[in-house]
């Protein structure tokens, strides 16, 4: 008897180990444990007490909904709580555990459920577990904000030079399409240009569609060469960037180039660009950058679909491509071209990212960025502030991150009909620079004069204390809400954080 009452009692120790469960439940999923320790113990109440456990406490459990389990995981990753197991069950949290393992079969399939990356959100230490409010904003940040980081002249000058491209990517900002377009800028309209960029004194940017479908792309390389214009080139993952090519391209002065990769496997990143083999056009592509000596970055698309690969995609490129990697920029999705059709990240998935982020860029063999994601800015410095790290430290970090608004100031987009927008993915016409010289336009143009003003941006932006460091995406506000002095809906700032500090 007494070997058989202290089996049941270890059995039922294990059952409610870290979590309580109702007895109807056990009832009903462990009828040969309830139906033997109502025998040997006369009810399931007295065995629950015999284990030390308290029946009425247990019996009154809280009912947890698929729907209540989410939102509590969501509630506490806004906090900035760690949603490590060990760490909740210190803090008391031992029903919602449960209930997650009940509804979700495991505590990594709930939080993954909340639109939460599981590694991301289990390593989260969390900004804004202490408010920074009005009083506790350092000297060095309202510095910071009061500097408005207006750029005179653009440091980069994106440039389309051709809408052609045969992959079929679902991000796509630019529809691209196979075969050249007839309204495409020609050679000697790109080399009036050229003059107009080296006149600026900025850096360009060449992308596309793929800048290889130009039969003239190394004549204008060589042209810019001769202008002394620092130019970087983007093939996206082209299957024409052969060893050849990306050579020629090395010896006609190009400082960089641009890589995507949006999958750590083939399977992942050719789903996403449409097309097979462009992962192992990717890798391709960076072994031969490594072997030529040329500096790289690499483009990582952010979406709701993608976001899983990225610790991946990190490790990938800290393992096997440092060098030639020398920036990993993580591009967040703006809802244009044909990325209307994917979803964003949620806020929560993006907290958890940007953590990730910041923890790897103390550590990685390149620097880590992120493009359209102005608010990792607020985010960087923050926690910056909170490792007691003064004005200039952060500047020497935060520099690469480029305070203030980016789009249409800094950078200025021209597209492969010679159209100038305030970014790739702020479809705001300008003017053309068949008419209109482009260092014109980004001087005196009254809507760029207006995307530079933090004080004219509306909602959450409009009262951001943080809106000259951060700027909120012209872009993203523009495509969801038709107004790019709008809120960008991706910051996950809330509104009561930010009144607090304005």
């Amino acid at each position: 008897m007494n070997k058989q009452s202290e089996k049941i009692k270890t059995d039922i120790r294990m059952l409610y180990n870290g979590s309580l469960k109702k007895p109807s439940n056990v009832a009903r999923e462990y009828p040969a444990l309830y139906s033997k320790a109502r025998k040997i113990f006369g009810s399931w109440k007295t065995a629950l007490e015999a284990c030390g456990i308290d029946y009425e406490k247990a019996r009154n459990r809280k009912k947890w909904s698929r729907e209540k389990v989410r939102r509590e995981i969501k509630k506490l990753h806004l906090k900035g709580q760690s949603l490590r197991l060990k760490e909740l069950r210190k803090n008391g949290k031992v029903s919602l555990i449960s209930a997650a393992a009940y509804h979700f079969g495991s505590w990594r399939k709930a939080v993954e459920s909340s639109d939460i990356h599981y590694s991301f959100g289990t390593n989260l230490s969390g900004i804004e577990k202490k408010r920074v409010g009005k009083n506790n904003i350092s000297a060095e940040i309202r510095m910071l904000n009061k500097q408005r980081f207006i750029y005179s002249k653009p440091i980069n000058v994106y440039f389309e030079i051709t809408i052609a491209c045969d992959l079929t990517c679902k991000h796509c900002r630019a529809e691209a399409v196979p075969n050249r377009s007839l309204h495409e800028m020609n050679t000697g309209e790109i080399k009036e240009f050229l003059r107009d960029v080296k006149e600026l004194g900025s850096h360009l940017i060449i992308s596309g569609g793929d800048p290889l479908k130009r039969e003239d792309l190394f004549e204008i390389l060589s042209y810019a060469k001769d202008l002394k214009i620092p130019v970087g080139v983007t093939p996206t993952t082209s299957h024409l960037a052969t060893y050849h090519k990306i050579k020629k391209m090395k010896e006609l002065g190009i400082y960089a180039l641009g890589i995507s990769l949006d999958g750590a496997t083939e399977k992942s990143q050719d789903s996403f660009r449409g097309v097979d083999g462009t992962f192992e056009n990717s890798i391709r592509a960076l072994s031969y950058a490594k072997e030529l000596n040329i500096p790289v970055q690499v483009n990582t698309t952010c979406t709701k679909e993608t976001i899983t690969e990225i610790e991946g995609i990190y490790k990938l490129l800290a393992e096997k491509f440092s060098p030639p990697v020398k920036r990993w920029s993580i591009f967040h999705l703006v809802p244009t071209g044909r990325g209307i059709n994917l979803q964003m990240p949620s806020s929560y998935q993006l907290k958890s990212l940007f953590q990730f982020l910041y923890e790897k860029s103390q550590k990685a063999p390149f620097r880590v960025t992120t493009t359209e994601a102005p608010h990792y800015r607020v985010y960087f410095v923050l926690k910056e502030k909170e490792m007691d790290k003064n004005k200039e430290e952060i500047f020497s970090k935060g520099r690469s991150l480029g305070f203030g608004v980016r789009d249409g100031n800094g950078i200025i987009f021209v597209s492969h009909k010679g159209d100038i927008y305030p970014s790739g993915f702020l479809s705001v016409f300008l003017g053309n620079v068949r008419q209109k010289k482009l260092s014109e336009v980004y001087k005196n143009n009254e809507i760029l004069q207006a995307i530079r003003n933090p004080d004219l941006f509306k909602g959450k932006c409009g009262i951001c204390p943080f809106r000259f460091i951060c700027g909120g995406s012209r872009a993203r506000a523009y495509a969801t809400k038709g107004d790019f002095l709008e809120t960008d809906p991706l910051c996950h700032f809330d509104e009561e954080f930010l009144k607090s500090n304005s």
